[in-house]
């Protein structure tokens, strides 16, 4: 039985308590909405100090090339950045708010061919679909939240590993330039 059927059955409830589903509905879909703002304000925030430590990183790539010395601690700063960009592009993905369902509702989903029972054209069937619309908008937000949450913890990880590697590199490559 699909999401909707299973919801017609509210029909049978009191108005009131119709009117308290679509509020709390209403009320959830709101807090998805301003939390998903703000994790988007977190990924921006991430893809920033990303960006900003990829420019330094190839700032000091550049310098140590054009200087002619330490080729190595150059080439280990190049993939560093290579990396970090990979990582700006996860934590970007994750900012895409034209894929979230928003609270309200269009205007043009009341006409009585967009019911899914035009037989009952009634203020308890406007709540039951409403109900319905908000049930599903819930559902999706969390999917895309989620998915959003994997992406920045894949920018993270890449992030830390690229660090990690990026030490080891240049401990390595010290020992090679000092010689």
């Amino acid at each position: 039985m699909g999401r909707g059927k299973k919801l017609q059955e509210l029909r049978h409830l009191p108005e009131e308590v119709l009117s308290e589903v679509v509020r709390e509905g209403e009320m959830r879909l709101a807090a998805q909405f301003a939390a998903a703002a703000a994790a988007d304000q977190r990924a921006m925030s991430w893809f920033s100090l990303l960006v900003t430590i990829t420019i330094a990183a190839l700032g000091g790539a550049a310098t140590l090339l054009v200087s002619g010395r330490f080729f190595y601690v150059a080439m280990t700063l190049l993939l560093f950045s290579f990396a970090l960009l990979v990582a700006s592009f996860k934590a970007v993905e994750c900012v895409r708010p034209r894929l979230f369902s928003f609270p309200g509702n269009l205007p043009e989903n009341w006409l009585p061919e967009r019911w899914q029972d035009p037989d009952k054209l009634d203020i308890v069937q406007a709540r039951v679909e409403q109900s319905i619309c908000l049930n599903n908008a819930i559902d999706d937000n969390k999917r895309l939240a989620d998915a959003a949450g994997r992406n920045l913890q894949h920018s993270i990880n890449v992030t830390i590993w690229a660090l990690l590697l990026t030490i080891v590199s240049l401990a390595v490559a010290a020992m090679f330039e000092s010689r």
